[in-house]
């Protein structure tokens, strides 16, 4: 594209000169055509530089890493918090007794929170450098999460009380949601994947 524009950039004033024996009518057909044709040359190179994004390759390097480990934290923290509120077919211990089953939630509830944690700070201490609709997707996932972890505190606290046994059980609404964030991160996975690849490394 840069070879045609710099020819008829250099050969533009020879054409002009050549066109002048043309009757008057042909000679300004003749510029005219070739100045659409250098405007358009010159739309189609601004175009292409618009879809793409330079990047050095230290600083690719490093927001492939950003990603990549969002994208490990977020994974762990949602397959926990989906234990607390589990969505279709899932397999869960059996209990001899209730305390074996308190002693269950506790644990997976513990293993949960810490996993919100991890990835919550991490993807704080990376905002400066995520673009700012994948950080708004990142957090509103975390929202969803910390949601999650509220409903599960709520009714693990009603089932030790005899009579609120039943408001203890996860509603629909609150299995649906499982579904729905691991939806939300499989699309901003396909988001991360398409801005990576619009990158161009110098």
């Amino acid at each position: 594209m840069t070879n045609i524009l710099d020819f008829i950039t250099m050969n533009l004033g020879w054409i002009i000169i050549i066109t002048g024996f043309f009757i008057p009518p042909v000679r300004d057909f003749v510029i005219k055509q070739f100045q659409l044709s250098l405007d358009k040359a010159l739309e189609d190179k601004k175009s292409v530089n618009e879809r793409k994004n330079y990047i050095s390759k230290t600083r690719f390097d490093t927001e492939f890493e950003i990603y990549r480990q969002l994208s490990k934290d977020f994974f762990a923290m949602i397959k926990h918090t989906s234990k607390l509120n589990p969505y279709g077919m899932i397999s869960t211990p059996a209990f001899d007794s209730e305390e074996e089953k308190d002693e269950y939630d506790k644990k997976i509830y513990k293993t949960a929170v810490k996993a919100f944690f991890v990835a919550q700070d991490n993807l704080q201490a990376n905002a400066p450098f995520i673009r700012e609709d994948i950080y708004n997707g990142y957090n509103k996932i975390l929202e969803l999460c910390n949601y999650q972890l509220h409903v599960f505190q709520q009714r693990w606290n009603l089932s030790f009380c005899a009579i609120c046994k039943e408001d203890a059980l996860p509603t629909d609404e609150e299995q649906k949601m499982t579904k729905e964030i691991y939806d939300k991160l499989n699309d901003l996975n396909k988001k991360v994947r398409a801005y990576l690849a619009s990158l161009d490394v110098l």
